[in-house]
């Protein structure tokens, strides 16, 4: 930001930015508030799966992973393991592109969990609040230009043992990761640490079967809006 403001070392800062820096030195003292349960699996646990979750913004986009464990009384409970994000390109990009590069991150911090955990998952859930990323992870990733077929291709290749599913963005706690949220918020926020609310019943079938409605219904939408300038466009890259 200083260097897009082309701000030299010893230049004050415009009121803007001295406005954020203030804030984000009022906040570092906070973090120390933020309590992190290091035991994330139940005791006796009869079932272990991961969901995770993405989500981007114009600024940044993000993903969190949560185990979701259930015991031999199906006691369920669900908590963060690790989350992930990064800075948006300067090269301004389309809402859809960058709903694609939130899911890119998602795949290769999924591959690095699942290398890394000592522990037998049942199931893989991934989750995204964009519809059209769900529609284009679906097909052919030479069906893309260079930059959207890339992405579609690993995501295929390093998510291939998972199931992905549509998620709104008001119940995907990787939405936080992009609101700037600070710690205070960060540290009593349950669809952070716990995820989505439906995660911690002891059936996921409802969750589910809504999240499969939702993304058909959508896909078709989106498909039925889209379809006319995809074929005009000799399938390039995603609508804006």
């Amino acid at each position: 930001m200083l260097w897009q403001d082309k701000l030299q070392w010893d230049e004050i800062l415009p009121a803007h930015l001295q406005q954020e820096w203030n804030q984000l030195h009022q906040n570092i003292p906070k973090i120390p508030q933020i309590k992190i349960n290091r035991m994330v699996i139940c005791s006796s646990a009869t079932n272990i799966q991961l969901h995770e979750f993405c989500d981007s913004s114009e600024g940044a986009y993000g993903a969190c992973l949560h185990y979701r464990s259930t015991d031999s009384n199906n006691k369920t409970s669900c908590e963060l393991l690790c989350s992930t994000s990064k800075v948006a390109t300067l090269i301004e990009l389309t809402i859809p592109r960058l709903k694609l590069c939130a899911a890119t991150l998602l795949s290769k911090l999924y591959k690095k969990a699942v290398l890394a955990l000592n522990v037998t998952i049942n199931e893989f859930y991934l989750w995204t609040a964009s519809s059209i990323v769900l529609t284009c992870i679906q097909g052919p990733p030479n069906k893309w230009k260079m930059f959207v077929g890339n992405r579609v291709a690993l995501i295929q290749e390093e998510t291939a043992a998972a199931t992905w599913r549509h998620v709104p963005s008001q119940s995907n706690p990787a939405d936080l990761i992009l609101r700037g949220t600070e710690p205070t918020t960060y540290s009593i926020s349950t669809l952070w640490w716990k995820g989505h609310t439906g995660l911690t019943r002891c059936h996921l079938t409802g969750l589910l079967q809504r999240s499969n409605i939702l993304q058909t219904t959508r896909n078709q939408e989106m498909f039925m809006l889209h379809v006319y300038k995809l074929q005009m466009t000799s399938y390039q890259d995603f609508p804006s």
